[in-house]
């Protein structure tokens, strides 16, 4: 243990050994008392740290915890998620503000917990919030004496619902006539390609392909969303070019859907755009939204049309195709098809119905043909199925209801689904309406003329 100066200088340094090394370095001081301080206080850092000696910290308010949280959390999520945080965090304060993260106990989790319910808010909001709270607590490594009492709201799986045939023409006809430009094309995305809301809010031109007919996704909710491949389908390949038809000094780096701002002129009626900033990603289109499902009649979420983009395709396409489009895990892709399919039960009876023999005949149908023959029926099972259901339909009746409402809606008058129901007129030979028959006629476009009903 020593101090010295070096060669010329007034600064005093200290020198000892600690566990066979030398440590030699400067107290940056001119005085020696002081330069004493510093070489017992570096020793005394040496030893405490060699022996896992750690000084308590004083617990910190629960604010300033939340914020220490949120500034490396920063640096780490999306925007998106980030917004997500602060609001929980906002929402948190009001019960925890007093509170240093080492006095919050589980009454006071209730109690944030009963004040939130309280709100009308649902139990999936409230757990988001407990989440937060979860994380805040882990990092100031006071969450494992909280863990034994803590446990999440049970939350509803089934919230989403798919949107009827009839609902989208009298929605999309709805958005169109928006005084919002940017909602049917948003809407349209939506129905058409299963975007997120914040997908399709925060899309560049760079992002979307016209000449491909495909968009990327960028900054998503998940990581396996992130930079997909989703091609640009019909509707919505065609409200894409014609929104994009608006802006023909479009840069890459511009918004798809700028911030803009609108006015109505009563007596010209028109609708004028102003405070365009083509850099800047709009903010919200739920006003507008609000007022066309209300014009329309449809009630639901914006979320629901991606609800519904995924319960029409698992009628057609298979799980992993689908999870590649919507950014689903493996791992999570299962429970993500349970969440938002909403298939009906004669869907879920024709899918079953593939386990039954070729030859099987029911209980009910075998007693009726050996009533009428004397002996078991050989019908086969493709027959029975296709048959008996042709026997509850009136052909000229049903020839006028397929020209009067779109298939699907139809189909739940007659208690089937729309592949039952389409599948009986082909064999009743009825003449079906030609694909986008009702989104001309709800358009006031020309249609097709109705085929005379053929002679069977």
């Amino acid at each position: 243990m020593a101090l010295y100066k070096q060669k010329g200088s007034k600064v005093w340094w200290y020198e000892f050994q600690f566990n066979g090394q030398r440590i030699r370095e400067s107290a940056k001081t001119t005085s020696k008392v002081v330069a004493k301080e510093a070489e017992r206080a570096r020793r005394r850092q040496l030893e405490e740290n060699y022996n896992s000696i750690k000084k308590p910290e004083m617990p910190k308010l629960f604010p300033i915890a939340a914020e220490e949280y949120m500034a490396v959390q920063r640096q780490k999520v999306t925007a998106g998620t980030m917004e997500i945080i602060e609001r929980e965090v906002s929402h948190l304060l009001p019960y925890l503000r007093t509170k240093t993260v080492a006095d919050i106990t589980h009454l006071d989790i209730k109690r944030f917990i009963d004040g939130r319910l309280a709100q009308g808010v649902a139990n999936r909001t409230v757990n988001i919030g407990l989440q937060t709270l979860r994380a805040i607590m882990r990092r100031n490594h006071q969450w494992e004496r909280l863990r034994p009492d803590f446990a999440k709201l049970k939350e509803r799986k089934s919230a989403g619902r798919e949107l009827t045939e009839p609902e989208e023409e009298r929605l999309l006809r709805e958005c169109r006539l928006s005084c919002s430009r940017v909602l049917f094309p948003a809407v349209t995305l939506g129905l058409y390609a299963g975007m997120r809301f914040s997908e399709i809010r925060l899309l560049r031109w760079r992002q979307i392909d016209l000449a491909g007919a495909c968009v990327t996704v960028g900054e998503s909710k998940t990581e396996h969303g992130e930079g997909r491949l989703i091609p640009l389908i019909g509707p919505a390949l065609d409200a894409m070019t014609d929104w994009a038809a608006k802006f023909p000094d479009r840069l890459p780096e511009h918004c798809v859907f700028p911030a803009e701002r609108y006015s109505f002129n009563a007596k010209e009626e028109l609708v004028r755009v102003h405070n365009y900033n083509p850099n800047r990603p709009i903010g919200t289109w739920s006003g507008a939204w609000t007022a066309a499902r209300r014009r329309a009649g449809v009630k639901l979420r914006f979320h629901d049309l991606r609800h519904t983009t995924v319960t029409r395709l698992l009628e057609k396409r298979s799980i992993e195709e689908i999870a590649s489009i919507m950014g689903w895990s493996s791992s999570t892709m299962v429970e993500m098809m349970n969440r938002y399919q909403h298939r009906n039960l004669e869907k879920k009876r024709e899918t079953m119905a593939a386990l039954l023999p070729k030859n099987y005949q029911t209980q009910k149908h075998r007693s009726s043909a050996v009533g009428q023959s004397g002996a078991e029926s050989s019908l086969s099972q493709p027959e029975f199925l296709s048959a008996a259901p042709n026997s509850r339909y009136d052909r000229e009746k049903l020839y006028e209801q397929v020209w009067t409402l779109p298939l699907r809606t139809l189909a739940r008058e007659y208690g089937v689904s729309d592949v039952a129901l389409a599948k009986a007129c082909r064999k009743l030979h009825v003449p079906l309406p030609g694909r986008g028959y009702w989104a001309k006629k709800a358009a006031n476009q020309p249609v097709e003329e109705r085929p005379p009903l053929p002679p069977v």
